[in-house]
C-alpha cells in the first residue's frame, strides 16, 4: 500500500497606497474609496439590524425612523438602511465599503492518492475564502428582464409572512424599480467555497491476465469532476464561481475509460 498527501495555501492582502483621488465632500461618509481600500473595493448602502429584522415592518416604522430616501419611496417591507451620516437623508452619501476587493484573499487546494494491490484513488480539493461579491440584475431584483422571479425570491416579505412569524429572506417585491434595487451589502454574496474539484477510483488487472490478449497493462478508470461543493451562497440557483443567473453554471461531469498499454 502507498498513498501521497500535498497542499497549497496563500494569503494575500492589497491596499491602494495612491492613487491621485479626488476628495469628496464633507457630507460624504467615505470621502474616499481607493485610496487605503483594496483593489476593487465595493461600495453600497448597508442594512439597519438594529431594529429588528433589517425590513420596515409598518408604517409606524418608517415615520417613526423619520428617514427620507433620496432615490424612492419607502414602502412596508422594504430594506432599512444605515444613514451613517445622520442628515436623515439616505442617499449615495452614506454608501460605505462592502467586502474585501475584487481578488479573493484565500487561495488553497489539497490532493492526494492512496494504492492498495491493484486498486487506486485520487483526489482533488479546491476552495477560495474571505471573498465576496454584490450581485444585481437578472435573477436578483424580479423587475430585471421584465419579471423574472427565482427561489431567493420564495420567502419575501408580506404583511402575512411577518404576522404568523415566518421566515423572511428577501425584502417585499415591486413590480417596477423599488429601493431594495440598489448595491447593498444585502445582496453581497460570500463566494467562499470548498469543491471536491477532482475524484478518480481505477483498477488495473493483473498483467498475467492482460499479457494473455495481447496488452502489457489494462487500467479500468471512473472519475467525477465538480461533485461537490460546500459554500455559502444565498441560493443553489447559481454557484460561487460567476457572476449570477447569466454565468455559465460549472457542470458535474461523470467519465468512464479504459488505458490500455502495449
Amino acid at each position: 500500500m502507498s498513498f501521497y498527501l500535498a497542499g497549497m495555501y496563500s494569503k494575500n492582502h492589497n491596499t491602494i497606497v495612491s492613487w491621485n483621488e479626488a476628495r469628496r465632500t464633507e457630507d460624504f461618509t467615505y470621502r474616499v474609496r481607493e485610496e487605503g481600500y483594496s483593489f476593487g473595493q465595493s461600495y453600497g448602502y448597508l442594512v439597519d439590524y438594529s431594529q429588528g429584522n433589517g425590513f420596515f415592518n409598518s408604517q409606524a416604522e418608517i415615520d417613526a425612523s423619520g428617514l427620507n430616501y433620496g432615490f424612492g419611496a419607502i414602502r412596508v417591507g422594504d430594506l432599512r438602511y444605515q444613514d451613517l451620516n445622520g442628515d436623515g437623508i439616505i442617499d449615495e452619501r452614506d454608501q460605505g465599503p462592502i467586502g474585501n476587493g475584487a481578488i479573493p484573499r484565500v487561495t488553497y487546494s489539497f490532493s492526494g492518492g492512496l494504492q492498495y494491490g491493484a486498486f487506486d484513488m485520487n483526489f482533488i480539493f479546491q476552495g477560495l475564502g474571505d471573498y465576496s461579491s454584490i450581485i444585481t440584475g437578472n435573477g436578483i431584483w424580479e423587475t430585471a428582464n421584465g419579471g423574472m422571479f427565482t427561489a431567493l425570491h420564495q420567502n419575501a416579505w408580506t404583511p402575512e409572512r411577518y404576522a404568523n412569524g415566518e421566515t423572511i429572506t428577501w425584502p417585499a417585491l415591486s413590480t417596477e424599480k423599488s429601493v431594495n434595487h440598489e448595491a447593498s451589502d444585502f445582496v453581497n454574496f460570500d463566494r467562499s467555497y470548498l469543491r471536491l474539484r477532482n475524484l478518480e477510483l481505477g483498477y488495473t488487472l493483473q498483467r498475467e491476465a492482460t499479457k494473455k490478449i495481447g496488452f502489457d497493462q489494462i487500467r479500468i478508470v471512473l472519475s467525477g469532476q465538480n461533485l461537490l461543493t460546500w459554500d455559502k451562497m444565498k441560493t443553489k440557483d447559481f454557484g460561487p464561481e460567476g457572476g449570477g443567473y447569466m454565468s455559465f453554471p460549472v457542470y458535474r461531469v461523470y467519465s468512464f475509460g479504459v488505458n490500455l498499454m502495449l
